[in-house]
């Protein structure tokens, strides 16, 4: 019974229409609408008999018509609901009832839809949030130029999407990957302090900056990766690490923790915040390269300012001082140093220029400071720059003495070079706490190479203008000895001006050799009187050195006590610290030394020696021209008083020749064709009886000094005085074409000149001259003739003898004038003449024409003569008379 009772409840439930399809529906619905009606029918059809009725049929036919296009139309209909049904039950999944309700199958498909609707739009409004949410971020990212405020946003919108309410932002340090450091952080406090490092390796952070993917941990405790416990200041277990990727590499990440509602972080959240991170990461990417190119911008426009320095006309100090205060509005630094390697000593470094407390860079300016084994030196010998913590790095007492001041904590070097030569070094410092960025030391590197440009710059400007001013001292002094005297002690107090203009030397001076020893005979700023008593032996003290060995000797702050001279700066109270001497050398010996002393403000360098050796090179030459000169001058004085007592006993033309040694060494010089001339005084005993013997020399002294000066200037020399008379030569030493030319006018003027003189006897003695003149033309011996204790230039042969007995013809012609026929025919003027007869005056050649020489024809009358005979006759045509007016031969 029990076993019947639910097969009939199940039999009854089939049979009701609920849990029957609609075709079963529809097959009921018919019978009822229907087969009901037509049976109802049927039974009025035979009740009242009206099957006879001929429109029974019909009416029946259209009636099932009816029925059967209604049946039709509501299968149709019914079908078309069940296909609904099906394809509803297959779209949303809804399951189909045991007795295939299509009508309860859309009823649940459309709640189903319903709730679907509903979820979804809740969903959306969720999204919409979102979206809201990332564009205000993104809005935000766009407006923000700050990377803080940046990563600041980026978090607290982070932490409002996934409704967690601990976040931080940590940034991957570059380079090396040793650190994540703190940029922004919510809910951590002092663990999230902005710049805190926090260990990378230790850092479950780091798998997300390696895989460059989410870290997405729901239990760390369980998380087979990390097995370690959570720690107290997260409150959580589930953490979600975000990488902060860029196209070129991933900056860092974004952490969270703790969600409000205590549940885990799912993919949703994943999902959720990449577009977020993305975004800011490309906005923080953005911001670094634009604020690379504004650096960069600012680089350039300083890079620009500095090659503006470098090419203008500023003085090197300006330029080098400008170019470090440009590269100071560009990386702030509180001291600044510029070192350069001493050319003069390659192992020590100068300060060339400081920015500070100006004082102490006056005082490190004034020293050297050796490098080799210091920091400096790993520096310039690596190339390049380094980092200095003073109190830590700092092991060596010249690193603190150039560095460790003013408070300095951190310090950065950087190396200057010039074409691949270690120049110096920029070394600047910070009393930071921390020491100079990365970015700031790459700024450090490329305009240190700038700087270089300038040092060079300077070095090159102060060799050009040490160079001129060296050429320009160089020159004052060549103008100064040029232009002096010849005097020593004036040649040795230009150079001293000089000197110490040039070598910026304290005191200096000059000493001179006298035999082993140097006696001071200039000085500048000590007592050159009490320096004048004393004297150095050769090898004493730095002068002394200096002279003994024969080459410059340099003083500097490793003095040998050898070059020292104590007892001078006890007598002068000077107090020597370095010194330069340079020695004086003429022809292969020293004479002196040039000696300076205290450089100020430093050391004397190869520059200064190299000027100094220049300056005593000109000095030596000018002393020795002053010696030479004083030795010519003293040979002239003792050659013009040779030659004043000489010449009255030789002919200048001849004592000329000895003093310029062109005498010969045997007795004859030469042979050759001379003029030659004897004049002598008539009855010149008789007057001297009467005036006297002082008288008659003196008498006689005038008439040989008008008569000589006539024939010395007219080329002739007095040969030999003859007692009253005197032979005269023309044409010896130097002859001339027109030498019996110049005799002749000479004798003319003789003549003359005695009318003159014979007024002045007469007036002064009481009577009167009368000379006889003989000129001939013939060949002589001229030369030196005698011994060396007594030489003669005279002449000898028969043309001499000739001259003398042509004299003795002149008797008969009182005053007159006797000229043989050579002469006449030597003689190129138009003379007047009258034959005076053939005498036998010459013994090789037989008797000779004799001729008296009446003067001299008129240039008008005459035809015209040679320029040197009219030269030779135009003085006699200008004093001469003609004796009288006797026909003449002419020529």
């Amino acid at each position: 019974m029990r076993k019947v009772m639910p097969d009939m409840t199940r039999r009854l439930r089939g049979m009701s229409l609920d849990h029957q399809n609609l075709s079963r529906k529809l097959n009921v619905i018919f019978a009822l609408f229907f087969l009901g009606p037509v049976a109802g029918i049927l039974y009025l059809v035979w009740a009242y008999n009206i099957f006879e009725d001929r429109l029974l049929p019909m009416v029946l036919l259209v009636l099932l018509v009816f029925a059967y296009f209604g049946y039709n139309i509501l299968r149709t209909l019914f079908d078309n609901l069940a296909r609904l049904s099906q394809s509803l039950t297959q779209s949303l999944g809804t399951t189909v009832g045991e007795n295939d309700d299509e009508i309860g199958n859309i009823v649940q498909a459309v709640t189903n839809l319903e709730n679907s609707l509903t979820r979804n739009f809740q969903a959306l409004n969720k999204k919409v949030s979102d979206i809201t949410a990332l564009k205000e971020l993104s809005e935000l990212c766009y407006i923000t130029f700050d990377a803080e405020d940046l990563f600041y946003l980026t978090l607290e919108r982070a932490l409002n999407l996934v409704n967690a309410e601990i976040g931080s932002v940590l940034l991957v340090e570059r380079p090396g990957r040793e650190f994540f450091i703190v940029q922004a952080s919510v809910g951590l406090d002092e663990y999230g302090q902005r710049g805190r490092k926090v260990p990378f390796q230790t850092s479950i952070a780091k798998y997300a900056v390696i895989n460059k993917a989410p870290l997405r941990v729901e239990d760390i405790e369980e998380d087979t990766r990390f097995s370690r416990r959570s720690r107290p200041k997260y409150g959580t277990h589930s953490f979600l690490i975000m990488p902060l990727r860029t196209m070129r590499e991933v900056l860092g990440v974004i952490t969270f923790a703790k969600k409000r509602d205590g549940s885990a972080f799912t993919q949703d959240d994943v999902d959720l915040l990449t577009p977020l991170l993305s975004t800011a990461a490309f906005t923080y990417d953005n911001l670094a390269l634009d604020n690379a190119l504004k650096k960069s911008s600012k680089l350039l426009d300083t890079v620009r300012k500095i090659v503006f320095l470098l090419a203008s006309n500023m003085k090197p100090n300006e330029v080098l001082h400008g170019v470090l205060e440009e590269i100071r509005s560009l990386v702030p630094f509180d001291e600044g140093l510029i070192l350069t390697v001493d050319p003069d000593h390659p192992d020590d470094l100068v300060v060339d220029l400081g920015h500070g407390t100006a004082h102490h860079y006056q005082v490190m300016r004034a020293k050297r400071y050796p490098y080799l084994g210091t920091i400096f030196d790993r520096v310039l010998r690596s190339d390049t720059g380094c980092d200095i913590e003073i109190a830590k790095d700092l092991t060596q007492e010249v690193e603190r003495e150039i560095v460790d001041h003013s408070g300095l904590r951190f310090a950065h070097v950087e190396p200057l070079k010039v074409q691949g030569r270690s120049a110096g070094m920029l070394v600047v410092g910070t009393t930071h706490d921390m020491p100079f960025p990365a970015e700031k030391r790459e700024q450090l590197r490329i305009l240190a190479g700038f700087l270089s440009l300038a040092v060079e710059k300077l070095r090159l400007l102060t060799a050009v203008d040490l160079g001129k001013r060296e050429l320009d001292t160089l020159n004052r002094v060549g103008s100064a000895l040029a232009s002096s005297t010849f005097a020593a002690d004036k040649v040795l107090e230009y150079t001293l001006d000089l000197v110490s203009a040039s070598t910026h030397a304290e005191a200096g001076c000059i000493l001179m050799r006298e035999g082993d020893e140097l006696a001071f005979r200039a000085a500048f700023q000590l007592d050159l009187e009490v320096l004048k008593n004393t004297h150095l032996k050769m090898g004493q003290g730095l002068a002394g050195y200096c002279a003994a060995r024969g080459e410059p000797v340099v003083l500097g702050q490793q003095r040998d006590p050898i070059h020292l001279t104590p007892a001078v700066d006890a007598i002068t109270g000077f107090v020597t610290r370095n010194g330069l001497a340079v020695p004086l050398i003429a022809q292969g010996k020293v004479i002196g030394v040039i000696e300076v002393l205290n450089k100020m403000g430093g050391e004397f360098s190869d520059r200064e020696t190299k000027l100094l050796q220049s300056i005593a090179g000109s000095v030596s030459i000018a002393l020795e021209n002053a010696r030479l000169y004083q030795q010519i001058v003293a040979d002239a004085e003792n050659e013009r008083a040779i030659r004043n007592v000489f010449q009255k006993f030789v002919p200048k033309v001849v004592v000329d020749k000895i003093v310029q040694g062109a005498e010969t060494e045997g007795g004859v010089d030469e042979f050759k064709r001379i003029t030659l001339l004897n004049i002598d005084i008539r009855s010149f005993s008789k007057l001297a009886k009467r005036v006297g013997p002082h008288r008659s020399v003196a008498l006689l002294n005038e008439f040989f000094a008008t008569m000589g000066s006539i024939v010395v200037r007219h080329g002739g020399i007095v040969d030999k005085y003859l007692g009253d008379g005197f032979l005269a030569l023309f044409g010896a030493p130097v002859s001339t074409a027109h030498d019996a030319d110049h005799a002749i006018v000479a004798a003319l003027l003789m003549r003359h000149a005695l009318g003159q003189l014979n007024q002045k006897i007469a007036a002064e003695y009481g009577g009167e001259l009368s000379v006889g003149i003989a000129i001939h033309t013939g060949e002589v011996i001229v030369g030196n003739i005698g011994f060396e204790k007594k030489m003669d230039y005279t002449v000898i042969g028969d043309s001499v003898n000739a001259v003398f007995r042509l004299q003795a013809l002149t008797r008969d012609y009182p005053n007159g004038i006797l000229i043989t026929a050579p002469t006449r025919r030597a003689s190129m003027s138009f003379l007047k003449l009258k034959p005076a007869g053939a005498h036998d005056i010459d013994a090789t050649g037989g008797p000779l024409e004799i001729f008296e020489v009446l003067g001299i024809k008129s240039q008008s009358s005459a035809p015209q003569a040679t320029d040197a005979t009219t030269k030779a006759t135009t003085e006699s045509q200008a004093t001469l008379t003609p004796s009288d007016d006797q026909p003449a031969t002419t020529p």
